[in-house]
């Protein structure tokens, strides 16, 4: 399991705007090289499967919680 600070540090580095949350744009920023037709409805999709927010952000909370549940 990551410790608060690992992903404190990994969602900093997510965080391109610095909202202290990782936006759809940001995932996408971050993904689209690496996942082939990843599309920013796909991260919005993807972000509120683990919050149930429409507001398509993800916090270190919810990080934290997602990756726990994932057995990480």
């Amino acid at each position: 399991m990551p410790t608060g600070t690992e992903v404190r540090t990994f969602l900093q580095s997510l965080d391109v705007d610095q909202k202290n949350a990782v936006s759809a744009e940001d995932l996408l920023r971050v993904l689209e090289n690496n996942v082939k037709g990843a599309t920013l409805e796909d991260m919005r999709i993807f972000i509120k499967s683990i919050t149930g927010k429409s507001d398509a952000l993800l916090t270190e909370k919810d990080l934290f919680m997602f990756l726990e549940e994932m057995g990480f």
